[in-house]
C-alpha cells in the first residue's frame, strides 16, 4: 500500500476524517454500494458524473466517502482504519473492492470554502489554483522546477505529471456551483469559472474519474459545451443513483427503531416523521426523506434521564447534609439561648421548605419539560448507576475546570510577581529620592535630620483582588457544600478588604472568631 504526502486538495485527510465521524454516528445509513456502480465507469468516456440534489440530501457525505475510498492514505495506520470502516459497509462484500481502495491520487475540492477576507473572484481562484499547484509540487518533488511551477496553469502541471509518470487523478468536487451564489461573482467571473472547469477536465487524459455535486442542474449555469462531458443525475428525471441520496421508508424505519431503543419516552412518532420530512419523490415514484432533517429530528427529540436522575440523587444527598448542619446549628443555638427556640425552629422549617422546593422544581422540570418520571420505578442498582454516571460527568467537568483554574492561577502568579517587582522598583526609586533630599537638609543640634522612609503607597495588594463575585455561584456552592462555602466566602472577602486597606492600622477578625460568634449569636 502506497502512502502519499498530504495536501490541502491532493490526498487531503479531511474527507476521510469527515466520513469516519459520520459513519460512527448512531443514525448513519450505509450508501456505499454507489461505489460498485462508479467503479466500472472509471477510465472510460462515461467517467464524468454530476449529482444534483436539494441541500441537506447527503451529497457531501457521499463525496467524502468517494474521496476517502479512492484516495491514497497518509500512513499505514490511516489505511488500516479506512479498510476497517469500508469492510464493515456494504462495499466490503464486493469481491474486488480492495483493488481500488487507496489506489488513486484524489483531488478533492469543496468550492463553497473561501479564503479569509475573500472579496473577489481573483482571490477565490488564486487560493484554489495556488493551493493545488503547491500540493502537486510537494507530492512530485522529482520534477525540475521549470516543469512544475506554482505560476503554471493547474492543467499544465497535471499534464506534465501524466506525461512523465502516467499518473491519473480522481477529481471529487463538492458544491461545484457555490461560486454562482457568492456576492462578489459577476457574470464575467461565472463564465471564467466555467472555462476553468472545462480546461481542467474536458478531454484531459489524466482524468481517471470526475465526480461533482451541485444544487441546480448544469444547464442552469451553462448553455454551452463547457461541461457537456458530464452525465448529470438529478432526482426528478433520472432513476439511477436515486436510492443513494435521501432516506427511504425502510431506512427511516430502521433509524426510528434505533431511536426507540435508546430514547425513553420519545417525543416524536414515526407518523410525524412521515408527515414532516417525506415531501420528496424519486423519478421512480419512491417516497424519499430528507436525511439531515430526519437525523436532526431524532437527535433533537432524544430524551435520556440517566444523568439527570443521578444529579437529582446527588442533590438529595447534599440537601440531607445541609439540613443536618442546619439541625445541628439549631440544637447548639437552643443550648446557648433556650429562649429563642421558636425562632430557631422556624428557621429550620424554612430551610426544609427551601430544599423541598428546590428538589421539587428539578423534578418538575424533568417531568413536564422532558416528559420523564425521574427515579420512579427504578431499582437501587439503577439509581446507583445513575449516580456513578453523574459523578463521572462531574469529575470530567471538574478536571476541565481544574486545568483552567491551574492555568489562571499560574497567570495570576506571574501577574503578581510582575506587579510586586514594579512596586518594589517604585518604592526603591521613591526611597532614593528621599535619601537624596535628606542629604541636603540643614544639620540640627544632633546632626543631619533625615526623614523617615515613606511606607509603600496604600491600596496595593500582594495579589489580584476579585471584583466579579457571582451571587448565583455563591448560592449554588453554598447549597452544595451544606453552608460551608459561606464561611470561606466571608473569609475571602475579609482578606480582600484587609489587602485593599493595608496600612490603615486595622484588620478584620479571623475565620475562627467568625465561626464561634456565628454559633453564639
Amino acid at each position: 500500500m502506497e502512502v502519499r504526502v498530504l495536501g490541502m486538495y491532493l490526498n487531503s485527510r479531511m474527507p476521510f476524517e469527515a466520513f469516519k465521524a459520520v459513519s460512527a454516528g448512531k443514525y448513519f445509513v450505509d450508501k456505499s454500494e454507489i461505489l460498485q456502480e462508479i467503479i466500472p465507469s472509471m477510465g472510460t468516456e462515461e467517467r464524468f458524473f454530476c449529482i444534483t440534489r436539494p441541500r441537506r440530501f447527503g451529497k457531501t457525505v457521499t463525496a467524502n466517502m468517494i474521496a476517502a475510498f479512492f484516495g491514497k492514505a497518509a500512513d499505514i495506520e490511516a489505511a488500516e482504519a479506512a479498510k476497517t470502516i469500508f469492510q464493515g459497509l456494504k462495499i466490503g462484500s464486493f469481491d474486488g473492492f480492495q483493488e481500488y481502495l487507496h489506489q488513486y491520487e484524489v483531488i478533492s475540492i469543496d468550492f463553497s470554502r473561501v479564503s479569509r477576507d475573500c472579496t473577489s473572484y481573483g482571490q477565490y481562484m488564486k487560493r484554489i489554483q495556488d493551493g493545488l499547484n503547491q500540493d502537486l509540487m510537494e507530492a512530485f518533488p522529482d520534477f525540475p522546477e521549470h516543469r512544475l511551477s506554482i505560476q503554471n496553469a493547474v492543467w499544465d502541471n497535471l499534464q506534465a505529471i501524466f506525461e512523465k509518470t502516467k499518473t491519473r487523478f480522481v477529481f471529487v468536487f463538492d458544491e461545484w456551483d457555490a461560486l454562482f451564489h457568492m456576492d462578489f461573482a459577476n457574470e464575467g467571473n461565472k463564465k471564467d469559472f466555467l472555462r476553468f472547469l472545462r480546461s481542467l477536465l474536458k478531454g484531459q487524459a489524466y482524468v481517471e474519474f470526475a465526480y461533482m455535486t451541485g444544487v441546480l442542474p448544469i444547464a442552469k449555469y451553462s448553455s454551452g459545451s463547457e461541461l457537456n462531458m458530464f452525465k448529470e443525475y438529478d432526482m426528478a428525471t433520472k432513476k439511477k443513483f436515486c436510492e443513494y441520496f435521501g432516506f427511504s421508508d425502510a431506512e427511516v424505519d430502521q433509524l426510528f427503531a434505533a431511536y426507540q431503543r435508546t430514547s425513553r419516552n420519545g417525543k416524536i412518532t414515526r407518523e410525524e416523521l412521515a408527515e414532516w420530512y417525506d415531501g420528496y419523490f424519486t423519478a421512480a415514484g419512491n417516497r424519499l426523506y430528507n436525511p439531515r432533517s430526519i437525523v436532526c429530528a431524532l437527535t433533537a427529540f432524544k430524551r435520556t434521564s440517566r444523568n439527570s436522575d443521578g444529579l437529582l440523587v446527588c442533590l438529595a444527598i447534599s440537601s440531607a447534609g445541609y439540613l443536618a448542619v442546619q439541625l445541628l446549628s439549631m440544637i447548639v443555638s437552643i443550648v446557648i439561648y433556650p429562649g429563642g427556640i421558636g425562632t430557631y425552629f422556624g428557621g429550620f422549617v424554612l430551610a426544609i421548605l427551601g430544599v423541598a422546593a428546590a428538589l421539587g422544581g428539578i423534578y418538575a422540570i424533568e417531568r413536564f419539560l422532558l416528559g420523564e418520571f425521574p427515579i420512579i420505578g427504578k431499582s437501587m442498582e439503577d439509581l446507583q448507576a445513575d449516580v456513578r454516571e453523574a459523578m463521572n460527568s462531574f469529575r470530567e467537568t471538574a478536571g476541565e475546570v481544574g486545568a483552567q483554574a491551574s492555568q489562571a492561577a499560574q497567570n495570576a502568579k506571574a501577574e503578581r510577581e510582575a506587579r510586586a517587582a514594579q512596586q518594589q522598583a517604585q518604592y526603591a526609586a521613591q526611597q532614593a529620592q528621599y535619601n537624596q533630599y535628606n542629604q541636603y537638609q540643614q544639620p540640627g543640634p544632633g546632626g543631619p535630620q533625615y526623614q523617615q522612609t515613606p511606607p509603600p503607597p496604600p491600596g496595593y495588594a500582594p495579589f489580584r483582588l476579585k471584583a466579579d463575585r457571582s451571587l448565583i455561584a455563591y448560592i449554588l456552592l453554598n447549597f452544595l457544600t451544606c453552608g460551608i462555602y459561606s464561611w470561606y466566602f466571608i473569609y475571602a472577602l475579609a482578606r480582600d478588604v484587609n489587602a485593599a486597606c493595608a496600612g490603615d492600622g486595622r484588620s478584620t477578625a479571623g475565620l475562627l472568631k467568625l465561626i464561634l460568634l456565628s454559633f453564639i449569636t
